[in-house]
């Protein structure tokens, strides 16, 4: 009996140890388990604002989903503007000092609006615009599609007799947007412009004079 009793108390308390084990072991893989899944809950979320292009006198910056800000510089390093839109943007630079801003509108539209860095100054809007530089932007205009006209103006200043021109080259009425191309010459004096004529389009090029007294209409 004494025997017996012996040999159930040991079996007894090897049984304890064994669950202590056991037990031991659940709680170190529990721990594990508790400590990867705190580092990722407690993991810092991403900042929302990103830069996405940037220049001296400007930043564009994503701050949603399909949302921009953008931010126009100074030329000492002052906001001169900021805005954000949810539309297509662009931002580049025409010569060294002054800032394009692009914004789609669809249907192929795109409004383009400039900044003077030297002069401190915004140009108004500008909307099927053909081709520009630091002075001069030339874009299509009119009440329809039968009475489109290029319109070629100083930038910030478009009420200026000197520099204001109308052409009116035959566009074809067909197309929502006739040119395909326009390049102003170096010295600004001319601008090349290749677009469609007639209503079963034709491609043709032609030159304008820009600087000169004359405006063939």
């Amino acid at each position: 009996m004494r025997k017996i009793l012996s040999l159930l108390l040991a079996s007894t308390i090897a049984c304890s140890a064994a669950a202590c084990d056991f037990a031991r072991g659940d709680d170190e893989i529990d721990t594990t388990a508790t400590e990867e899944n705190a580092d990722v809950t407690t993991a810092p979320n991403e900042d929302l604002v990103q830069p996405e292009s940037q220049g001296r006198y400007y930043k564009i910056e994503t701050v949603g989903l399909e949302k921009h800000r953008y931010t126009i510089y100074t030329l000492d390093g002052g906001v001169a503007l900021t805005e954000e839109t949810d539309r297509p943007l662009t931002i580049s630079m025409l010569g060294e000092h002054v800032v394009d801003i692009c914004i789609g509108m669809g249907t192929g539209i795109a409004i383009h609006k400039y900044y003077d860095v030297t002069n401190n100054r915004f140009s108004q809007e500008y909307s099927y615009v053909a081709a520009a530089t630091e002075h001069l932007v030339a874009y299509i205009g009119g009440e329809s599609l039968n009475e489109r006209k290029l319109m070629i103006c100083d930038i910030f200043e478009p009420s200026n007799a000197s520099l204001y021109k109308a052409y009116s080259p035959d566009f074809s009425p067909a197309m929502h947007n006739p040119i395909i191309d326009a390049r102003f010459s170096e010295d600004e004096a001319y601008i090349d412009v290749a677009y469609y004529t007639e209503r079963n389009p034709i491609r043709v090029t032609e030159s304008f004079s820009v600087r000169a007294l004359e405006t063939n209409q």
